[in-house]
């Protein structure tokens, strides 16, 4: 189990042959995301750092929220506020809340404001942090096409 409760599974069958590796394919998935947009990161320093913070987000899993949530703070500072991102990235308000939701207000453990939970904290769930991630990587692919 990675550190922040995200377990990672690797399945294999009876020869020892990997049948399937979450974290292999997670790591793909993001290694895939650079390839797509590495060319335009020369070229845009809000791009880079919308990376930068989604790597921080990957390589701190236990803050993975904090730095998810920089990814929507840099495009509303860039935008010049939120309802600019949104409609210059085609984002629709239910994800943009979706991500304010799991950053700030539900009491996780990887959230954004820890120390006004500290009871009943939780470790966020697999579909919680998969949703966010998600999120983040089409947020940031969509400023990657028009940059």
């Amino acid at each position: 189990m990675a550190l922040g409760g995200q377990a990672d599974v690797v399945a294999r069958d009876a020869a020892g042959n990997i049948l399937h590796d979450s974290r292999a394919e997670r790591i793909a998935r993001d290694v895939d995301l650079l390839d797509a947009v590495s060319p335009k990161l020369a070229c845009s320093t809000v791009l880079r750092r919308l990376f930068e913070s989604y790597s921080r987000s990957v390589a701190n899993p236990t803050d993975e929220f904090v730095y998810l949530y920089e990814v929507r703070d840099r495009l509303s500072a860039h935008y010049g506020g939120e309802q600019a991102a949104r409609n210059a990235l085609q984002i629709t308000k239910n994800d943009w809340q979706r991500l304010g939701l799991l950053a700030n207000v539900e009491p996780l453990v990887q959230g954004r404001h820890r120390g006004k939970h500290s009871r009943g904290q939780r470790v966020a769930t697999r579909a919680e942090l998969e949703d966010a991630r998600r999120l983040v990587c089409e947020w940031i692919i969509a400023f990657a096409r028009i940059v």
